[in-house]
């Protein structure tokens, strides 16, 4: 018996986790009210299901009672599902290697309802980039978020970038650059994505050659620039490699043997970003 058709859905913990998911790093906190328009609930029925949120503590009051917000139950079911994840166990030592012999940032990267949202990360010694676990970012504008989307539409053709799963709608132009990204397996982008930040990524494929994720270096621009992007993009498809071949993919592909300069921007990307 299938267990993902319609008539096997719960409609009260499908309301539930509507609810849950309203939240989000621009709106940590909202009212009833709120919260009863983002999820197409009259008032005393979302009022019902808040309540019994806080009862199992998932959320909570603030602001004297007038608000909620998420609790810490939910980062601390967050954090032991990453904690017991396999395929993270396999990234780690990778990315730890990574910022190490960069001297770096090193993250890993994958694609959540069209938003790119980083699950592990590696610091040097020397300091860190600012990027949060867990945090959702635009993936149009960065290199690793390109990695991604261009590992999706490889089903679709480029005529798939552009519709309402992917959250943009790009110019032909971005469709045309994805597609490049997808047949070289590696995006740059240097402060589309972050201003200030520069970043790199390689995608990372399972066994049956699909891109489940990405590696990305990312920090200053002036240390990413005197590093040089054939020894970044090099390193990055190493261990992009690596990664590929614990979660049982032996394509891989060769270290650039030509890359451009980690100072070209993306015309495309800086629009997207500005716009």
């Amino acid at each position: 018996m299938k267990l993902d058709t319609t008539a096997n859905r719960n409609a009260s913990l499908e309301k539930a986790h509507r609810i849950l998911l309203a939240f989000s790093d621009q709106e940590p906190e909202l009212g009833v009210m709120e919260l009863s328009r983002r999820v197409g609930l009259n008032k005393s029925t979302a009022s019902r299901f808040i309540a019994t949120l806080i009862q199992l503590g998932l959320l909570e009051r603030v602001d004297g009672g007038r608000r909620l917000r998420l609790s810490l139950k939910v980062f601390e079911l967050g954090m032991v599902a990453i904690r017991r994840c396999a395929p993270l166990a396999e990234v780690r030592p990778a990315l730890a290697r990574l910022s190490q012999q960069m001297d770096e940032t090193a993250a890993y990267g994958v694609l959540i309802d069209g938003h790119l949202v980083f699950v592990e990360r590696a610091d040097p010694a020397s300091g860190s980039a600012a990027v949060e676990l867990g945090r959702r970012y635009c993936a149009e504008t960065s290199a690793a978020g390109q990695i991604l989307l261009a590992g999706m539409i490889g089903g679709m053709g480029l005529a798939g970038v552009g519709t309402p799963c992917f959250g943009f709608n790009p110019p032909s132009a971005l469709a045309e650059e994805l597609g490049a990204v997808r047949a070289a397996g590696w995006a740059i982008d240097r402060g589309e994505w972050q201003a200030g930040l520069m970043s790199a990524a390689a995608a990372v494929f399972d066994r049956t050659g699909h891109t489940v994720g990405a590696v990305t270096l990312i920090g200053a621009p002036a240390r990413m620039a005197r590093t040089g992007s054939p020894t970044v993009l090099a390193a990055l498809t190493r261990t992009a490699n690596d990664i590929s071949r614990r979660f049982g993919c032996h394509r891989g592909r060769p270290s650039p043997a030509a890359a451009p300069a980690l100072a070209t921007l993306s015309p495309v990307r800086v629009a997207l970003r500005s716009a």
